[in-house]
């Protein structure tokens, strides 16, 4: 069987034979107020984080995380929120006025979630004989008032545009004057399992483009496999959070279990976590270190235009956490850095990320231990694989004129900027990168023709020591 579509993965050999896509866009997963649970939110500042979401909460990392990350540098992210299997939208219904009262619509929350147990519905009689008001308040603030309403069509036609409530028509008439509560809200909290997160990320569609997923604060191995199962099948980049601790053997424990899993290749944990600023004055907020990577990543890339740059050392320095929770001696950071392990330290009095490396077997697999290289690849293949969607469903010609469009469309527009932002590594451009697209006009898996391109190509490697030796002479120099 077979399946329209432009598929991708990455290769493990060469053919015989300003990037497309934001690839500084984040995909967060994690526990917020409320918001929705079924589909990825857009958001680019906190302020549409509290729309959607809600205020910060105690028991989630997600609000502050995503703080720091905008304070960072972060532009937009997509956001899902999760919630227990037994999750339960709260709702309650209005009654009619017609004799005995009769339940004539239905109000429900538009998220699940105890939040919604504190919205409140008041139905207020309309100036005009005949219709009605319907007022929302939550937590004892009134915030949506309807218009006149002449009935319950127009009622629930109304609520499709409310940030609170959802109606639905139960066929016995008009509400009569009346307020209610909606109730029995629930988030099931305590059995938000790895099934659920799998599940919360498969709803970032690889048609959402190249980035960095996280799921802020959560370090457990069983939901970082799963990251890095979703960031192998989409090509993004995983930014992993480890426990908040100064064991550097236990955070080397860590890296040890997910080197050589699918995904790992392609993205770093990062360690220790952040002291940021309070939100009130005078206090601070530890915050998982996920926070400031996905900003740091997001400021580089657009100041840079390449995926290639490593958003260390210089380019690492905090633009907003002041400190960080744990410190390490030389020869640990010397030990999770060859583990894997991305170590933040303190540097000039500014919390700096002194470490880019992913979690690649470095025997197995070198050309991936950086995680600039890492990057710079994921954002090329996004940018390839965006202008082959073009040629779906196009011609294939004896003369190949297609696939040739295709071959220079991918030579101009992704490898030709790479290699003008020294991105790629050669005295050329074709030593640097080499594309090949070939098609088949009878195809043996069931296809009526396919185009296969590949394209290989040598990433600009960053100096990860610098020696310094100063000799004194009496000598003439």
């Amino acid at each position: 069987m077979t399946l329209p579509a432009v598929k991708s993965r990455i290769g493990e050999s060469r053919p015989t034979t300003s990037l497309p896509g934001d690839t500084g866009t984040a995909f967060v997963v994690g526990e917020a107020d409320r918001g929705p649970v079924d589909t990825p939110v857009l958001i680019r500042s906190m302020a549409e984080f509290e729309d959607n979401f809600g205020p910060r909460v105690t028991y989630s990392y997600l609000y502050d995380a995503l703080d720091v990350a905008f304070n960072e540098g972060l532009d937009h992210a997509y956001l899902v929120r999760t919630v227990g299997p037994a999750a339960v939208t709260a709702t309650k219904n209005l009654v009619n006025s017609e004799g005995e009262a009769k339940d004539t619509l239905e109000v429900k929350a538009v998220s699940p979630g105890a939040w919604a147990n504190k919205v409140e519905v008041a139905v207020v009689a309309g100036v005009t004989e005949g219709t009605f008001h319907l007022h929302v308040s939550y937590e004892g603030t009134l915030k949506e008032v309807s218009p006149e309403l002449a009935d319950n069509t127009a009622a629930v036609a109304w609520a499709t545009k409310s940030s609170y409530i959802t109606l639905k028509d139960l066929g016995k008439g008009d509400p009569k004057v009346q307020t209610i509560t909606l109730a029995a809200g629930a988030d099931d909290r305590e059995h938000v399992t790895t099934s659920v997160i799998e599940s919360s990320l498969e709803l970032f569609g690889a048609d959402l483009g190249p980035g960095q997923v996280a799921a802020p604060g959560n370090s457990a191995e069983a939901v970082q496999q799963a990251i890095l199962a979703h960031c192998a099948a989409t090509l993004r980049v995983p930014v992993l959070d480890a426990e908040d601790t100064g064991k550097a053997e236990t955070l080397i424990a860590a890296c040890g279990a997910l080197r050589g899993s699918e995904g790992a290749k392609q993205g770093g944990i990062f360690g220790p976590w952040d002291i940021a600023p309070g939100l009130s004055i005078g206090t601070t907020r530890t915050v998982p270190a996920s926070g400031r990577q996905l900003g740091a990543m997001a400021r580089v890339d657009a100041s840079t235009g390449s995926p290639d740059n490593a958003a260390a050392g210089d380019l690492g320095k905090a633009q907003y956490v002041i400190g960080l929770s744990q410190t390490f001696s030389a020869s640990d950071r010397e030990a999770l850095n060859e583990a894997g392990f991305n170590v933040s330290i303190m540097d000039e009095g500014v919390p700096t990320t002194m470490g880019w490396r992913t979690l690649a077997d470095p025997v197995n697999e070198p050309g991936w231990t950086p995680l600039s290289s890492a990057r710079l690849m994921l954002g090329l293949g996004a940018g390839a694989k965006k202008i082959l969607k073009r040629y779906l469903f196009k011609k294939l010609d004896a003369g190949k004129n297609t696939v040739n469009r295709a071959k220079g469309d991918i030579e101009n527009e992704v490898v030709k900027p790479a290699y003008e932002a020294e991105a790629l590594y050669g005295a050329t451009e074709a030593e640097a990168a080499q594309v090949t697209v070939t098609q088949d006009v009878n195809p043996t898996n069931g296809a009526i023709g396919s185009i296969t391109a590949t394209l290989v190509a040598r990433p600009t490697l960053y100096a990860e020591e610098i020696e310094l030796v100063v000799v004194e002479t009496n000598q003439t120099i």
